[in-house]
């Protein structure tokens, strides 16, 4: 699992591309968002989980927010609804899975926490 608040952070990240299919960015913040775009321009398949009914609530109105999704969905690759809630991790020595509140489970080889 991984954080995105430095340079270094954001190295790390890069370097844990190698070798992932899958990806888990929790949250829906600007940094969240190009996160996802960034590991999705690398091939890695993104699922977005956050509990916004839409990509960059906090950051603009609902309505900014459902165009930015409409563009750019193919980018950003979500499968989960805007609505999901993570409720834990699961994994030993790594993060191989999410949990979502509703029961869904998502496996992942990289999970990236995005922060403001």
């Amino acid at each position: 699992m991984f954080t995105l608040r430095s340079w270094s952070d954001c190295d790390a990240v890069i370097a844990a591309v190698a070798g992932a299919a899958r990806a888990i960015v929790i949250g829906a913040s600007f940094i969240a968002m190009e996160t996802a775009a960034a590991l999705r321009e690398r091939g890695l398949e993104v699922t977005v989980v956050a509990p916004d009914e839409t990509p960059l609530a906090a950051a603009a109105r609902a309505r900014g927010g459902r165009a930015a999704a409409g563009a750019s969905r193919g980018a950003w690759a979500c499968a989960s609804p805007w609505d999901a809630r993570f409720a834990r991790f699961e994994g030993d020595q790594r993060v191989r899975a999410a949990q979502l509140d509703d029961g869904r489970r998502l496996e992942a080889d990289l999970v990236v926490v995005g922060s403001a």
